[in-house]
């Protein structure tokens, strides 16, 4: 699979997803939910998108850590994340699709709001 993230109106290719990237945002995902300093876990944001992006287009897109606003940062992260877990999110989603149209659960749905109506006319 091709990966690509759009940021600031640019479209930038991703690596190909891997278990070591997949842990690499695991462990920055970790890290972002304890209680690390906020330095930390802009830096450690950074790396990460740096190593799938490259020094240079991250210092195109957000500039220097140093200089760069967090805000901006966090969104090309999650931004990231999310192109990666996308071909997931639609795999399930187009499963709960195929799922909520199959006759056999529109039966079964009917049954049930038949079963409330009957528990009303007790």
């Amino acid at each position: 699979m091709e990966y690509k993230v759009e940021l600031n109106g640019n479209s930038y290719d991703l690596p190909r997803y891997s278990v070591d990237i997949a842990e690499k945002l695991e462990k920055v995902d970790q890290g972002n939910r304890s209680g690390v300093d906020f330095k930390t876990k802009c830096k450690n944001m950074y790396n990460i998108c740096v190593d799938l992006l490259g020094a240079d287009c991250m210092l195109t897109i957000i500039g220097p850590l140093k200089d760069c606003d967090p805000n901006d940062l966090n969104i090309a992260y999650l931004k990231i994340c999310s192109v990666y877990n996308q071909p997931l999110n639609e795999y399930s989603t187009d499963d709960l699709q195929d799922l909520v149209n199959n006759p056999q659960f529109t039966k079964l749905l009917e049954l049930g709001k038949l079963a409330e109506k009957a528990k009303l006319l007790r």
